[in-house]
């Protein structure tokens, strides 16, 4: 980031920067809002809860997360998502494959539990 910021700065200006500032705010505050709305919308579909009570509760989760801080929620996030992503490296790979063979109903779940299992004890032993 620092990198982009001075090389806009070399280019554009002090007007570059912050007209990159109002970018990168717009793209965020973009993605936010989107993520939002879209969480509520697929909630309120799926339990029937009301709208504007899930983009209230989804804008406390989202400032609770915030006030965490990015070490924190890393911290937090890192154990999950090892114990997830072999799972779904299967079933992105059986996703490919079944194109070409017909895989059936057991054999995805057998592997994709087996790589669940897998990558929930890969979290209990040391490296």
């Amino acid at each position: 980031m620092q990198v982009m910021s001075a090389y806009v700065e070399t280019v554009f200006g002090v007007y570059g920067r912050v007209l990159l500032a109002a970018i990168i705010t717009l793209a965020c505050l973009v993605t936010a809002i989107g993520l939002t709305t879209g969480t509520a919308r697929y909630f309120n579909q799926t339990t029937g809860a009301s709208y504007g009570l899930l983009v209230t509760l989804s804008l406390m989760v989202s400032a609770a997360l915030a006030v965490l801080g990015l070490n924190s929620l890393t911290a937090m996030a890192v154990p999950v998502l090892c114990a997830i992503y072999p799972a779904a490296l299967i079933v992105v790979a059986l996703g490919i494959v079944r194109k070409w063979t017909d895989v059936p109903t057991n054999l995805y779940q057998l592997l994709f539990y087996s790589a669940l299992a897998v990558g929930i004890m890969s979290l209990f032993v040391k490296s």
